[in-house]
């Protein structure tokens, strides 16, 4: 379909839903294209639509114009090339645009068009999945690694409300320190978790947070009578007895479980991997940016070269002490996990 402007402008509408379509594109040139539900093409489509913005348009006392592609979407996963675009700036070969401050995102959430929607749509989005409510309510993408050791399926197929919890048999506070405390300092990871009569286990809270050694101490005396925690794990990977000496400063009748955080990251978060993988741990809410740290965490991981994960190490320390040594103390096996007795 083609409309025709009285400035001599011209609309040409085109779908793509086959392959002699694009080719049928090839023989033409255009000054603007603008691509609806982008998240419907793939990446040789946007690269053949990128190579027709070749039409000249010269105006009087203005020269030549710039063209321009608009492209609209519902972010889906970050494996698309819409994110690689538009957020990392790489083509398809992963290089980096030569151009990248000509490719801007604006994300447009439905409660800043509100006066034109249906009356009730933003309400009604309240009750998909929180997957669904990502994308479509917050305007967010699906961030997807290749290798990652967690999927964010995981953790929304066992997702429940702080209404839906059961009562629990055990909770723990788990810390993984930063090592420094300066500007450039990581956060200091703070998770809490519990498990059930049946073994399974509950993300409750994620309180990490950037801070001096003061600030963490107070924060995990806070979380452990908040929930009435059993016990508080934590990495002795740095600092050794600093650790507890911060948090007994802070609360000195806390019972203090330790692992080393130095040795075998990847291998003890695989561990906590299955549990996810199996439906064995549920989230009791959302947790945004401790998600977001799980499904970037590959086996590649390396120490030194690579950020350290603190949410998820602090995540991993209380549910190996929940759910994987308490389990192999149940069954009556030798278990080496210096700190815990």
């Amino acid at each position: 379909m083609t409309i025709r402007l009285p400035n001599g402008s011209m609309l040409m509408f085109f779908g793509l839903d086959d392959g002699d379509r694009i080719q049928k594109i090839l023989g033409q040139e255009f000054y603007v294209i603008w691509m609806n539900e982008a998240t419907e093409f793939d990446d040789d489509q946007f690269e053949t639509l990128q190579s027709r913005l070749a039409q000249t348009n010269l105006i009087p006392d203005r020269g030549r114009l710039k063209y321009k592609m608009l492209i609209d979407c519902n972010p889906d996963s970050s494996q698309h090339f819409t994110y690689r675009s538009f957020i990392l700036k790489q083509n398809a070969d992963g290089d980096p645009f030569p151009d990248p401050e000509n490719f801007v995102e604006l994300k447009m959430l439905g409660e800043d068009n509100a006066e034109n929607l249906p009356v009730g749509y933003l309400e009604g989005q309240n009750r998909l999945s929180a997957a669904k409510r990502r994308r479509y309510q917050a305007g967010e993408w699906k961030i997807e690694v290749e290798g990652a050791l967690f999927y964010q399926e995981w953790t929304d197929a066992t997702r429940i409300t702080q209404d839906e919890l059961p009562d629990l048999v055990r909770i723990v506070v788990a810390v993984d320190p930063a090592g420094s405390d300066g500007v450039k300092a990581d956060e200091t990871g703070l998770v809490v978790a519990g498990v059930d009569e049946d073994g399974h286990g509950y993300v409750l809270a994620d309180c990490t947070l950037k801070g001096t050694p003061e600030q963490w101490g107070k924060a995990v005396a806070k979380a452990y009578e908040e929930f009435k925690a059993a016990m508080v794990v934590a990495d002795h990977g740095y600092g050794g007895q600093m650790v507890d000496s911060t948090i007994r400063n802070a609360h000195p009748a806390i019972k203090i479980g330790t692992v080393d955080g130095k040795r075998g990251k990847v291998l003890r978060a695989d561990g906590v991997s299955a549990l996810y993988e199996q439906g064995k741990v549920s989230h009791v809410g959302e947790f945004k940016k401790l998600e977001t740290q799980m499904c970037q965490f590959t086996g590649e991981w390396k120490r030194g070269k690579d950020k350290s994960p603190d949410r998820l190490d602090a995540l991993v320390y209380a549910l190996t002490e929940l759910m994987i040594v308490e389990r192999q103390v149940r069954k009556g096996r030798s278990v080496q996990a210096s700190g815990f007795w």
